[in-house]
């Protein structure tokens, strides 16, 4: 035991002074205890998740990069650029966000909610690159058609995926079309395409071929929305060319095949001893296709859907008894020439309309959409087998150019190309079909 020099005993003191000191210190420690507790039992809570009613979730929506859009789930406008921790009743909400100037919106989604959890959908916004299509000469009106879809007429600027675009031009009376480009536009960046409408010599007189306000036309049709045997691919359309302008090889009757005595007495004016002239006597002779009223067949016209329907229907003795609603519903075609041409066609599953309810008649047709819609005409198998074009690898229509390069109807644009994506011109049209109805 220890004293001071007073003699007191220090360690008793000590001990006393110590229990005194230390107890508003446990006191602290206690609550500092309790409240570590009361956070621990918070995050386990917490990493349960947030607790919502039954029968409901939470659904969260940002938008990538963040930008001022708004963002509509289920019909009703919410927050701009973030929605977090939306609570809803178990079920499907469309969840759709408003363009952006400088982007390409994202299309509308729909996302499910499930009982209990949470779902984050991202919409994501791309660089938007700028198109600009002009039609020449000024005035002609003519359609825009990008990528299969009718756009403006005349000229139009409008904001585009980064990427290749193909854009066409619709048929104006008294001209003819410019064929249809293949660009490539970076995100950010702008291109400008010029289309250029030619003045014909005369407009076509009823029954031509050229026209597609006539029905005796003996032209193909436009792009097919969505060909009905399944292609490889989404994208609407249907049908493509015939073969393409003459190759070494390609006339319509060089590989021995039979031709009719056919065609006007002393032929078209404008039909020579090209690779296409006996098909086109042919198809002519059979009243099949039609020229001009000046006496010319012009070859190198481009033929549209209207047109094709016509000739299909024609050549293959097509009918549309019994079509149903799948006709009626087309709101384009009643005063259409070419009305009983589509019918016959939509009726026997080889071409069908768009998804706003239009056939677009006037649309025209690339080669690789005819070369569909006559594969799909001709009943040829959608089972992909070998073939020379490297154009066409990987494409919607691919499976079906090549049943047409087996059967011996097509033989491309080249050794190894196909060029799909060239307008279908009359003259072409004209042989592929003379092979097609030969045929086995």
């Amino acid at each position: 035991m220890l004293v001071d020099a007073q003699g007191n005993h220090l360690l008793r003191a000590g001990t006393a002074l110590s229990s005194t000191l230390n107890r508003p210190i446990i006191r602290l420690l206690g609550l500092v205890a309790a409240t570590a507790l009361a956070i621990g039992l918070l995050a386990s809570s917490s990493s349960a998740g947030p607790t919502t009613k039954d029968g409901h979730g939470l659904l969260t929506v940002e938008t990538s990069p963040q930008v001022a859009s708004q963002i509509t789930v289920g019909g009703v406008q919410r927050n701009s650029s973030l929605v977090r921790g939306l609570e809803l009743p178990e079920g499907s909400y469309l969840v759709c966000v408003s363009e952006v100037q400088g982007y390409l919106s994202p299309p509308c989604e729909t996302i499910e909610v499930r009982d209990g959890q949470t779902v984050t959908h991202v919409a994501t916004f791309q660089p938007a690159g700028t198109l600009t299509v002009t039609t020449e000469p000024s005035g002609t009106g003519g359609m825009i058609v990008v990528n299969d879809i009718d756009r403006d007429r005349g000229t139009a600027s409008f904001p585009v995926a980064a990427g290749e675009h193909v854009v066409c031009f619709g048929d104006i009376g008294g001209y003819e079309s410019p064929d249809c480009q293949s660009i490539n536009i970076a995100g950010g960046g702008s291109v400008s395409v010029t289309g250029s409408y030619t003045t014909l010599a005369t407009e076509p007189s009823e029954g031509d071929a050229g026209g597609d306000d006539d029905p005796k036309d003996g032209s193909v049709g436009e792009p097919e929305p969505t060909p009905p045997p399944p292609d490889a691919d989404p994208e609407p359309g249907t049908g493509g060319a015939d073969e393409p302008p003459p190759t070494s090889g390609e006339a319509g009757d060089e590989d021995g095949r039979d031709q009719d005595d056919v065609g006007p007495p002393n032929g078209f004016t404008d039909v020579s001893e090209g690779v296409h002239r006996d098909a086109i006597l042919r198809m002519a002779g059979a009243g099949v296709i039609a020229g001009y009223a000046d006496g010319t067949f012009r070859p190198a016209n481009h033929v549209t859907r209207g047109q094709i329907a016509t000739l299909l229907s024609r050549a293959f003795d097509l009918d549309a008894s019994g079509c149903g609603q799948d006709c009626l519903s087309l709101t384009d075609v009643e005063t259409s020439t070419h009305r009983e041409g589509i019918n016959a066609v939509v009726n026997h599953g080889i071409a069908s309309g768009y998804a706003d309810g239009t056939f677009r008649p006037d649309r025209p047709v690339t080669r690789a959409q005819l070369a569909s819609m006559l594969a799909a005409t001709l009943g040829l198998s959608d089972e992909l087998v070998d073939h020379p074009f490297d154009d066409v690898r990987g494409t919607t229509h691919e499976a079906r150019i090549a049943a047409l390069y087996e059967a011996g109807i097509t033989k491309g644009s080249s050794s190894t190309n196909f060029s799909p994506q060239e307008s279908t011109r009359r003259d072409q049209f004209a042989t592929l079909l003379s092979r097609g109805i030969d045929a086995p």
